[in-house]
């Protein structure tokens, strides 16, 4: 799956430090090129996340409510599908099902990017 960021999603990310870049796209397993281009690596990375936020769920916090709050209906509806949960996809229902995936991913880089690629990750979740 070919996946592009939009601008508003490339610059949450665009100042990530290229050591964390790197810690990401090896847990995720994608070989580096030799000379890294971080929109690109990034969006390589999505197709990756998505599949482990569809395995797992997404591993959210309360220090994600602002992200959470900033989603539209649909985008609300599609988190609560990747995190199993049900009835009205409430904030505060996402921040609950997310925390417990949160615990299972405390020192991965996937973590770390989530609250930052969600509205990317949520569409990448549409297309696929």
């Amino acid at each position: 799956m070919s996946f592009s960021l939009t601008d508003d999603e490339w610059e949450r990310v665009r100042l990530m430090p290229p050591e964390a870049l790197a810690d990401l796209a090896a847990d995720l397993d994608l070989i580096l090129p030799e000379h890294i281009e971080a929109r690109t690596l990034i969006e390589d990375c999505i197709p990756g996340i998505l599949k482990r936020c569809l395995a797992d769920g997404l591993p959210l916090s309360r220090y994600d409510r602002d992200d959470l709050e900033a989603l539209t209906p649909q985008e609300r509806s599609d988190a609560a599908v990747i995190l199993g949960v049900q009835g009205k996809p409430t904030v505060d229902a996402l921040i609950t099902a997310g925390e417990r995936v949160y615990k299972r991913y405390v020192d991965s880089p996937i973590a770390m990017v989530v609250p930052s690629l969600l509205t990317a990750i949520l569409r990448a979740s549409r297309q696929s």
